[in-house]
């Protein structure tokens, strides 16, 4: 299973990208700020990185 990291400050645009693709069969890690990213990401090595701006 391919694993996507979703970073965003946005609740709702990360609830709705969690839902939409947990439906396509992708595992997901949630990132709410980038303090919180930089951890995330030195224990877990996602396949794809969502990040916005």
């Amino acid at each position: 299973m391919k694993t996507i990291a979703i970073i965003d400050d946005d609740i709702h645009i990360g609830d709705m990208l969690t839902e939409i693709l947990t439906q396509e069969g992708y595992a997901i890690l949630r990132a709410y700020s980038s303090m919180e990213a930089l951890y995330l990401l030195t224990q877990k090595k996602p396949d794809l990185v969502l990040l916005t701006i």
